[in-house]
């Protein structure tokens, strides 16, 4: 059994964890003409949006409307480092960071990934099965991040293409490490569903599926991972991109949309060749 991550470690507190990920904001490079050297610095838009998300602020019109309160300029300073507690508006954080392209936001994921691997806590994830010793569990799912009848981009994916009711959105492919007795997760870089994806959830999902695992096993060469899907995903193109990783799998086949394979393992179940 794992043993639970203990609440005394200082270099996993919140603070520390969000210093990490500042840090990284601040390497990205700044697009705009001549840099605005004497307007908000380019790293304040980065970290405000991430405090905003970190603050579970309900829209970015609500974050905006409170940027000019001394009280919140003073914390977004303190804890998110924020200078001079100088936050752009929310329009103007969109144009800025529209232009950045999301592989910028994925150095976090890896800092504070590597931060619970030299400390020894991700030790507490190790998952044992049969003859699978220290293994990792990857549990990996679609969400989506938005939805408009009206706003979208070149990126979003449509629903009822062509149609009165015509929808874009936003999704990611998301994976987190976890375990049955760990309380916590540990997430890895996401990655973006996008309009060229294909227009069907099928398409869309199952191709960024295949760039998320392709950068997982780039920085994570080492991480011996039994890959979590919906049945989505159980089919044999997807088990054999996972097999060819050096990982293994733990897909859900329903009887409604895996028929034949159900027909299969209930056959080879009859000849004692399924172990339970």
């Amino acid at each position: 059994m794992a043993k639970p991550i203990q609440k005394n470690c200082t270099h996993l507190t919140a603070s520390h964890l969000i210093k990490e990920v500042t840090d990284c904001l601040v390497d990205i490079p700044d697009h705009r003409p001549n840099h605005c050297k004497n307007g908000i610095p380019f790293g304040n838009f980065a970290k405000s949006a991430f405090a905003m998300m970190q603050m579970k602020m309900p829209s970015m019109l609500r974050f905006d409307s409170q940027r000019e309160d001394p009280v919140q300029a003073h914390n977004l300073e303190t804890l998110f480092d924020v200078v001079n507690g100088r936050v752009p508006s929310d329009t103007r954080m969109r144009e800025v960071l529209d232009q950045l392209s999301p592989h910028w936001f994925q150095k976090p994921y890896k800092k504070i990934f590597s931060r619970f691997q030299r400390s020894g806590h991700l030790q507490k994830f190790e998952f044992h099965i049969g003859h699978l010793k220290n293994h990792y569990l990857l549990a990996i799912d679609g969400t989506q991040t938005f939805f408009s009848g009206k706003l979208h981009c070149d990126d979003c994916c449509v629903k009822n293409q062509g149609k009165a009711n015509e929808a874009y959105y936003h999704q990611l492919m998301g994976g987190c490490i976890v375990h049955p007795d760990q309380k916590v997760v540990i997430p890895l870089a996401p990655e973006a569903i996008v309009r060229q994806d294909g227009c069907t959830k099928n398409d869309c999902e199952k191709s960024a599926l295949k760039r998320f695992l392709a950068n997982v096993k780039k920085d994570h060469p080492y991480l011996k991972l039994i890959i979590v899907l919906d049945g989505l995903y159980a089919d044999g193109p997807t088990i054999r991109l996972i097999k060819s990783y050096g990982w293994h799998y733990i897909i859900i086949a329903k009887d409604g949309n895996h028929g034949s394979l159900i027909e299969a393992v209930d056959e080879l179940d009859k000849q004692g060749k399924v172990a339970r």
